[in-house]
């Protein structure tokens, strides 16, 4: 089953719980693809996009402002970019390396500022993309907690974030869309992790 957390009103956040399936193939829900979806609700037109720190192209495009000023309702996706927010530098297999500098500048500004980086990411979205409706997911309710504890986290300031993202390079498609990444290993029948994840290539 799915449950949904939604956090209103003022607060643009949806998180969704997804608890696993025996069939592997029903627990993929990562997406493949930074390309934008849009579809048309009710009342307007609504937008899917992913951006993150380590995806800054839609930020310094200046679409998230534009967007709201068209009066579109925009859903933020991959803020981890498929877990690769969660990695070491260290561990990131080879086609990453160039998010390697990054990831080391935002775990030393979580250090700086006494937060886990994970509250840098979710910072991102709540500070510097007014509006914007954040999509994340997880596993397990105790990953629902930390997740709203990080997002609430009011030591996370945009001043911080703004000086961090300023501070930050903006990469190659190749680098940040999970569409353009290596094939991963064949799946282990054995492994529960499935799917275009970092987790899923070799070194």
């Amino acid at each position: 089953g799915i449950t949904q957390v939604s956090v209103y009103p003022g607060v643009p956040l949806r998180m969704t719980y997804r608890r696993r399936h025996d069939d592997p193939a029903l627990n993929y829900a990562a997406e493949t693809s930074s390309n934008l979806v849009m579809w048309s609700g009710g009342t307007g037109v609504v937008v899917e996009v992913a951006s993150s720190l380590l995806d800054l192209r839609l930020f310094r495009q200046g679409f998230f402002s534009r967007a709201r000023a068209l009066g579109r309702t925009v859903y933020v996706r991959s803020i981890f970019l498929q877990g690769v927010a969660h990695l070491e530098p260290r561990a990131l297999p080879d086609f990453l390396f160039p998010l390697r500098d990054a990831i080391s500048r935002i775990r030393a500004a979580a250090q700086a500022l006494d937060v886990t980086p994970r509250a840098l990411f979710l910072g991102f979205a709540r500070e510097l993309l007014p509006g914007a409706h954040l999509v994340v997911g997880c596993e397990r309710e105790g990953q629902l907690v930390q997740l709203l504890e990080d997002w609430f986290d009011d030591r996370v300031e945009a001043s911080d974030l703004a000086a961090l993202v300023e501070a930050l390079p903006t990469h190659e498609a190749g680098s940040v869309d999970p569409s353009q990444w290596p094939k991963p290993d064949p799946p282990d029948p054995s492994s529960r992790t499935t799917g275009r994840s970092a987790a899923n290539f070799q070194r």
